[in-house]
């Protein structure tokens, strides 16, 4: 698994199936973590999984339709397109780059 979508609430899982089919159809191995569980502990269980990229999805996420994207080196970027965020990571796959700058 390449990424990890993780909405912060039941309400926003929708939106997260959304951007799910966007990222996988662009090629990516993505999966959502629709759980119950508060948005700490997933994000902790991803690091945990030494997932490379973690997707935050929230109301403003949504309304931008924008991502926030969490690297496994703990650097945040907030308001990332959804274009930005596939043309940097493909960048990064197609150079078999390790970190990941946004």
């Amino acid at each position: 698994m390449q990424a990890i979508i993780l909405p912060i609430n039941d309400d926003l899982v929708p939106y997260a199936d959304e951007v799910l089919a966007i990222l996988k159809n662009a090629g990516l191995r993505v999966e959502v973590d629709s759980r119950t569980e508060s948005l700490n502990k997933k994000v902790r269980e991803a690091q945990l999984q030494y997932i490379p990229i973690i997707l935050t999805i929230g109301g403003k996420e949504k309304e931008a339709a924008t991502l926030s994207v969490r690297t496994l080196d703990g650097h945040v970027k907030y308001g990332v397109s959804h274009e930005t965020f596939l043309k940097t990571v493909h960048s990064h796959i197609g150079n078999r780059e390790l970190s990941l700058e946004f």
